[in-house]
Parts: C-alpha cells; sequence; structure tokens
C-alpha cells in the first residue's frame, strides 16, 4: 500500500520534488518487489540504479574520511570511494530490507544556493524516525551527500570510525576491513 503525505503547508522545491521523487519510486520497488529479491546479497540493479543517481558517494566518502582524504593519493581516493560507496548500499540495503509501508513525510526545507537540507518524518507503526537529508546542485540534479538519522549524521559517524580504524592502524587496514564486511553481510 502506499501512504505518502505531502505536507499542505511546507512549500517545497527542487531539491524536495527530486528527493521525494527518488523516495517513493523506491519505496513503490519496495512494496512490489518479492522479499527474496531485497535479501539476496546484492540489491536489485533498478534499485542499485535509482540510489546512485540520487547518492553522491563521492562527496559521502569525502566527508567520511574527513581531513585523511588530503593525505591520500588519487587512486587510494578512487579506490575509496568504490569500496566506500559498497559499504554504504550494504548497510542501506538492511534498511531496505525492513522498509514495511511506513509514511514518509517532507517537513521542511532550507535552500542556499547550491546546497539544502530536506527534513523528513519516517513513521511506522512503533516509531517515528526523523532523517535529514543534506544535497547539493550538481548540474541540475540535486544529490545527497549527508544525512541525519535523528540527528546523527551518518558521515560524522563514519569519521569517528575510520579516523579510529586509521589511527590504530592503517588506511589501508581500513579498506580491507569494509571489504571484509562488505562480503559478510
Amino acid at each position: 500500500s502506499f501512504l505518502f503525505v505531502m505536507p499542505g503547508v511546507a512549500r517545497s522545491g527542487e531539491p524536495t520534488d527530486q528527493l521525494s521523487g527518488t523516495v517513493n519510486t523506491l519505496t513503490g520497488m519496495l512494496a512490489s518487489a518479492p522479499r527474496a529479491a531485497m535479501t539476496s546479497d546484492e540489491l536489485p540493479e533498478r534499485v542499485a540504479k535509482l540510489i546512485y543517481e540520487r547518492f553522491d558517494f563521492a562527496e559521502m566518502a569525502k566527508l567520511s574520511l574527513g581531513n585523511y582524504w588530503n593525505r591520500i593519493s588519487d587512486d587510494q581516493r578512487r579506490e575509496f570511494v568504490e569500496v566506500f560507496t559498497s559499504y554504504v548500499l550494504r548497510a542501506y540495503k538492511s534498511t531496505l530490507n525492513s522498509y514495511n509501508g511506513e509514511t514518509i513525510s517532507y517537513e521542511r526545507e532550507v535552500q542556499e544556493s547550491d546546497r539544502a537540507q530536506v527534513n523528513t518524518k519516517v513513521t511506522g507503526k512503533d516509531q517515528t524516525v526523523l532523517v535529514d537529508y543534506k544535497l547539493h546542485r550538481l548540474g541540475d540534479n540535486w544529490k545527497v551527500y549527508d544525512i541525519a538519522i535523528d540527528q546523527v549524521s551518518v558521515t560524522k559517524n563514519f569519521h569517528s570510525q575510520f579516523k579510529r580504524v586509521i589511527a590504530e592502524s592503517s588506511f589501508k587496514d581500513l579498506i580491507q576491513r569494509m571489504r571484509e564486511r562488505g562480503t559478510h553481510s
């Protein structure tokens, strides 16, 4: 069943329109997809494609590494973005697997120049979760570069984890751990 509420009061702009278009298409796919398709190792191609179109994984990867990004080579950056993207997609897959017809309302949009934040509320049977998307304009598209879930930034959370691993061992070890976690999801 489709339970989507667009707020009557808040005036949404292009960032909200693009984000809600992606989210509504995604939740529509999830509602109609057989559970087995979502529990396999890989996301169905059309779901992954939709996510790639709306998320800026390179920017998320850069923010997640913080200042360390400036200390690595272009090749290491490319490798990290690739590993990071797979890592995040696998984590996102478990979130998608738990989707159960929750209602998503678009509460507020704040746009300044080429940056925007879209605040949403995801309401399920037992709980409500606040999900804030930070987006930036790339050409004609608004791409998500960070998400805050109940005011906890995903990239800041990754940053503190990654920083700890690098400090305790090495960047190479971080990449290795991310690859390993990806194969045992």
